[in-house]
């Protein structure tokens, strides 16, 4: 995923956001003009669904959302793949700049 037009789609839940990664804008556009199971994985460049360490907003540290998180805000009995889709469908998006992007620098590389 070091595309920069990488795009996070995010599906607002009753008590967990849940966030999946689309390849980028165009294709994520493309897919809910003509949404098919069958084209997620030119859609998804990941199968997994994340969410923030406080299960609310999409800003700060990503993890891995629990198979319960899920279930809570989707439904049970999905397969992963029909999650993902139904994110994809109800979510709303945002750019993000760029997911390989070092947020930190050295303040004074002379102490080193």
């Amino acid at each position: 995923m070091s595309n920069t037009n990488n795009v996070k789609v995010i599906f607002k839940g009753k008590d967990t956001d849940l966030i999946v990664f689309a390849e980028n804008s165009e294709i994520l556009n493309n897919f809910k003009a003509n949404p098919k199971l069958s084209e997620l994985a030119n859609v998804v460049p990941v199968f997994k669904i994340f969410t923030t360490q406080s299960g609310r907003g999409t800003e700060g540290a990503f993890g891995e959302a629990s198979k319960s998180q899920v279930e809570n805000e989707l439904g049970k009995n999905l397969t992963t793949e029909e999650y993902l889709f139904k994110i994809l469908k109800e979510g709303k998006y945002q750019q993000v700049e760029n997911l390989e992007k070092n947020k930190f620098s050295s303040t004074n590389d002379s102490k080193y």
